[in-house]
């Protein structure tokens, strides 16, 4: 009779648990409906609307939707959403949402906003650029427009993860590490910034005491662009470090003068940026088969690559149903553990390209104790705003005794013919 009790209890005790998760995990998903202000230094306040009066908020004040806060002149706040979702205000920033069009609102001022991976999706709108958001980490800052001018100066970067953003009916494919620049002028300029130095630096990281739901997913980008830039596929920065204020610090004069010089010029950013307009050095083929220099080098090897905005992959079939290796599959082992292939980098285009020479590349190599079979070289095309898009994919089988090239015209969202390399 106990062992019946028993059972009986332990299904109840799995049931409860099962019930419990999927409570957290629904209410994880639910859309944003209020925020909790979890920290207000200096001048913070909300208006239940626009144009209510402005009452004080502090650390437990209930935001509500078109609820507005505010921050003034040194000033930061922090709040956190009914799914998780963070978002941090420097100062002199004006923020809303809006829960039934799932939006966040940044009117003026800089906002760090992470929202975590088991999260639905919201938009993001400033008066420069609107977004889709999920599962992803990033900032922005938007300033008051310049009086005989037509446009807002802006920066928009990713921390960690992916999302395309529209500005004036273009839109740009951003992943971890690049940011969009706006001018007075109109000019939307694309580079590349360091993530280690902008989490060390930045304000809006460095100044707040809590912990973001993405912590892990941003840790990892930050060793992954130390590990891309030390094997060659992100050229370092030359332009100089300007320390910011309490957050990113955009300056008119600086942003308009961004590319126009052949100096390198100080970019007003809380983090380091690269200008590829002024590097002068760039990757020339080596007299390796046209392989560029990055990446890493194995007995078979496979190299692709392109200059459009397109979002190319290169991926590697191995042989004795092995696997496949490409972008969600970065690191296989097989035979028996003694052979190893591995995707360097996945390049999802959009921004500008890691070399100066405008080159997008992306590198498949294997090591070790590498099995007889047929392996086979695809590219396939993610995404692009383009019909088709140039490519070249070039193979070696030998360690770099003999080359392979196949140079074609990829049609969007199909795959090449394979380049098949016989061991």
């Amino acid at each position: 009779m106990k062992r019946i009790n028993d059972f009986v209890n332990f299904r109840a005790l799995l049931c409860f648990v099962f019930l419990s998760a999927f409570a957290m995990s629904s209410a994880w998903a639910e859309p944003l409906q209020q925020a909790s202000v979890t920290e207000a230094v200096n001048s913070v306040s909300y208006q239940s609307n626009e144009n209510a009066p402005q009452e004080p908020a502090s650390a437990g004040t209930i935001i509500h939707p078109d609820n507005v806060v505010r921050t003034g002149i040194k000033s930061r706040a922090e709040l956190q959403f009914n799914d998780r979702t963070v978002t941090r205000m420097g100062a002199n920033s004006v923020f809303s949402f809006d829960a039934q069009a799932q939006k966040l609102n940044l009117e003026q001022g800089s906002m760090l906003f992470c929202k975590p991976k088991d999260a639905g999706t919201f938009q993001i709108s400033t008066p420069a650029a609107t977004c889709a958001i999920s599962g992803t980490s990033g900032f922005m800052e938007v300033l008051p427009m310049l009086k005989g001018s037509k446009h807002f100066s802006f920066l928009f970067g990713l921390i960690e993860g992916h999302t395309k953003i529209t500005i004036g009916g273009t839109t740009y494919n951003l992943g971890a590490g690049n940011l969009l620049i706006g001018s007075p002028d109109g000019v939307v300029r694309m580079v590349n910034f360091n993530i280690q130095t902008f989490l060390k630096q930045a304000g809006l990281v460095q100044k707040f005491k809590s912990t973001l739901p993405n912590q892990k997913q941003i840790d990892h980008e930050a060793k992954l662009f130390a590990s891309l830039e030390h094997r060659g596929f992100i050229v370092p920065t030359s332009l100089t470090l300007v320390a910011g204020s309490d957050e990113f610090l955009v300056r008119h004069d600086l942003l308009a003068d961004l590319g126009q010089s052949n100096s390198p010029n100080p970019l007003a950013f809380a983090g380091q940026v690269q200008s590829f307009q002024q590097m002068q050095d760039s990757i020339q083929p080596s007299g390796n088969g046209g392989f560029q220099n990055v990446g890493g080098t194995g007995t078979i090897r496979g190299q692709l690559i392109w200059t459009s905005l397109a979002d190319l992959d290169l991926h590697l079939i191995l042989p004795n149903e092995a696997g496949e290796v490409y972008y969600a599959d970065k690191v296989i082992s097989f035979n028996g553990g003694l052979a190893t292939a591995t995707l360097d980098h996945d390049n999802t285009g959009g921004a500008p390209p890691t070399l100066p020479n405008g080159d997008r590349i992306e590198n498949i190599y294997v090591t070790g104790v590498i099995p007889t079979g047929n392996y086979q070289f695809y590219v396939h095309s993610f995404y692009t705003p383009n019909v088709s898009d140039n490519y070249t994919l070039i193979t070696t089988a030998n360690g770099g005794e003999t080359f392979q090239t196949q140079t074609g015209t990829l049609p969007a969202f199909q795959n090449s013919s394979p380049v098949i390399i016989h061991r």
